[in-house]
């Protein structure tokens, strides 16, 4: 239920889809109905979507709740989601279970390493460790670059 009043929508699912939008006016007592039409209009046979770079509620930044999140990438078509929030894992992969998407969206532990003076780092896969700060998210105090970049390498779960 909506306040009544004049609002726009927007129907889309990915980048694949076209998007059809409009414009609907709901009154006090009068259910408004909408109706979108959407097309595939990329053949992405052969190729999966992904989005490296993304962030949830854990991170300084973002206010988007963890499960949220995942149903936005669900309605836009992302098959691989890594979830690189600032400074610490996050492990989608039980929120997919539960909602029965475990064939839709594919999540990869990752973590967007923050640093002050050198930037920002991304790195996966990654394996998680709940009983550590940020589940297991490389601490980069003191690091240069190249220590960064084997921090990654050590933690990561295809090994090296």
């Amino acid at each position: 239920m909506v306040e009544p009043g004049t609002y726009d929508y927007t129907f889309s699912r990915g980048i694949e889809y076209s998007i059809d939008t409009g414009r609907v006016t709901v009154g006090p007592r009068f259910p408004a109905k909408i109706y979108g039409f959407i097309r595939q209009v990329v053949d992405s046979a052969g190729y999966m979507s992904m989005d490296f770079h993304q962030h949830c509620e854990v991170s300084v930044d973002s206010g988007i709740p963890i499960k949220k999140r995942l149903i936005t990438n669900l309605a836009e078509g992302v098959e691989i989601l890594t979830a690189t929030d600032h400074d610490v894992i996050v492990n989608y992969t039980p929120i997919v279970r539960d909602l029965g998407a475990q064939g839709l969206i594919h999540p990869i532990l990752s973590e967007e390493l923050t640093t002050f003076e050198m930037g920002h780092y991304i790195g996966f896969p990654l394996k998680q460790d709940l009983t550590k700060p940020g589940n297991g998210a490389i601490d980069w105090r003191g690091m240069v670059p190249q220590q960064i970049f084997d921090a990654f390498r050590a933690k990561g779960s295809l090994g090296r």
